[in-house]
Formats: structure tokens, sequence, C-alpha cells
């Protein structure tokens, strides 16, 4: 049995993978900001609607909700801000597909083949760049979401000690 391996074929395959894992970041970086403004604007409106008691802090407790709130607030604008850098990632890209494409209509035949070979590697290893990039970014927001969901929750107890207390 003979094993018959195409090298173009890798390549593309390869190239295909890492197409498809920066689609799929994308999607979840675009999702995790539709998410991210919307939380962030019911945890802002929430705080607008009791700015009397939020803002105005009276005893150690309340000193303390503050800046469990402001945290929050702080950690879930992170979050936004490095699923945004994820989602925007690579939005320039293109221009390396532009050389590379150039790069071998100017080859002569002999040299096409090889010239192929080190366009569809340098792009893929700059899509593999990229989506590394971008994983890393979204695992950031995903970390920062996880801290203020934290906040929040001590947050949530401090008010109903305050409410318990009064």
């Amino acid at each position: 049995m003979r094993l018959d391996i195409n090298i173009s074929d890798c390549l593309r395959d390869k190239y295909s993978e890492e197409q498809g894992r920066i689609s799929e970041l994308d999607t979840r970086s675009f999702q995790s900001v539709v998410f991210l403004t919307f939380l962030i604007l019911s945890v802002v409106f929430v705080g607008y609607l009791e700015r009397e008691s939020i803002f105005h802090p009276v005893s150690p407790l309340a000193w303390g909700f503050l800046a469990f709130y402001l945290f929050t607030v702080f950690c879930l604008v992170c979050a936004w801000g490095h699923a945004i850098l994820a989602f925007k990632l690579g939005m320039d890209s293109k221009q390396s597909d532009i050389k590379a494409i150039h790069q071998l209509l100017i080859s002569s035949e002999d040299a096409q083949k090889d010239t192929m070979a080190e366009a569809y590697l340098s792009v893929i290893e700059a899509l593999e760049q990229l989506a590394n990039a971008k994983q890393t970014n979204l695992s950031h927001a995903y970390s920062e979401l996880t801290i203020s969901a934290w906040l929040f929750f001590g947050g949530a107890l401090i008010a109903l000690f305050i409410e318990l207390a009064s």
C-alpha cells in the first residue's frame, strides 16, 4: 500500500482550517460584544435609577457597595474592550494575501510551485498568529466577565446587608 500525500492539498486543508477557526472566533467575539454592551447598559441603567443610594454613601457598607459597583462596571468595560479588539483584529490582513497573489502571478511557471507553497505557508502562519491573538483577547474578555460577575455578586451581598441592617 502506497501513501500518496499531496502537499498542496495539505496546505489548502490547513488554510481552510485556520480560516474556519478565525471565522468561529469572529462570531464569538461579535456575540460577546453584543452581550457585554447589553450588560453594561443594564448595570449602568440600574446605577442611574439607584444613583441616590449608590453615589451618596453614608456608611462603610455603602462605601463598599460603591467600590464593588464601580469595579464591576470597570471589569465589564475592560471585557467589552477585549471583545472588540478580538473582533477587530485582522481587518487589514487582506494586504498580505494580495502580495502573495502578486508574487505568484509574476513568477515563472517552474517557480510557481515553490512560490505557491511559500505563499500558502506565509499566509497560514499569519492566520495562525491572528487566530491566537484573537483567542487571547477573547480569553481576557471571558476572564474579566467572570471577575465582574463575582464583583456583582459581592455588591449584591453588601446591598442585602444594607437592607437588612436598616
